[in-house]
């Protein structure tokens, strides 16, 4: 997952300017993406650098690490060309508020995931809950899932639009789970490869700054 992830976000945010902020990179999946390309990263994290992954795999260098909230964000207003969070828009109490911080930090582009709501997502729903009770262990935690036009008008509101999406799995992750074998999992994933642009969920979404 984490490698479809990086390929996606790579595509979404090469050439976008100079510096990034990686909002929730305190799980340290996204810092080395972003430092690939050549921006100077700024990481948002809601807790102490030291207990985080990205201080066990990276240590203190090549990026700064801001402590704080996501609403509102510990950033000034337009001072990172890109603002990348993943993992969030689903799960916080108001994605509107969520979002508009990110608008507000973002000079030139926004870029975020969401579970696309729909049959696959369902299906994965009910195949989770269905793993949860028969191995008696705890629920993940609640999410939201969207749709297209959902996502679109939280960003539309901020003046950012002109969506560019990237499907990650056609197949929900709780089927690949239950599979529990890499390699039948990418070349079902691979066979289904031509319907993710469509159904692909997680999606990744890139949105820019139509004002200024």
């Amino acid at each position: 997952m984490v490698e479809v992830q990086a390929r996606a976000v790579a595509g979404l945010v090469r050439g976008l300017g100079e510096v990034a902020a990686d909002v929730g990179g305190g799980h340290a999946q996204t810092l080395g993406v972003l430092r690939g390309l050549g921006y100077q990263v700024v990481v948002v994290g809601s807790g102490p650098l030291e207990e985080s992954a990205l201080w066990h795999f990276y240590g203190s260098e090549g990026y700064e690490y801001v402590c704080g909230p996501l609403v509102p964000l510990p950033l000034e207003d337009a001072s990172v060309d890109v603002a990348v969070a993943l993992r969030l828009l689903a799960h916080v109490p108001n994605p509107r508020a969520f979002a508009a911080e990110l608008c507000r930090v973002a000079r030139r582009a926004v870029v975020v995931d969401y579970p696309l709501e729909g049959i696959a997502n369902k299906v994965g729903g009910a195949l989770s809950g269905l793993k949860h009770a028969l191995e008696r262990t705890p629920h993940t935690r609640p999410y939201t899932s969207f749709t297209h036009r959902h996502v679109e008008e939280l960003f539309a509101t901020c003046g950012f639009g002109n969506p560019e999406r990237a499907g990650q799995f056609v197949l929900p992750m709780a089927l690949h789970r239950a599979i529990g074998r890499l390699e039948l999992s990418q070349k079902l994933e691979g066979v289904l490869r031509p319907l993710a642009p469509r159904y692909g969920s997680p999606v990744i979404a890139r949105f820019e700054r139509l004002r200024r």
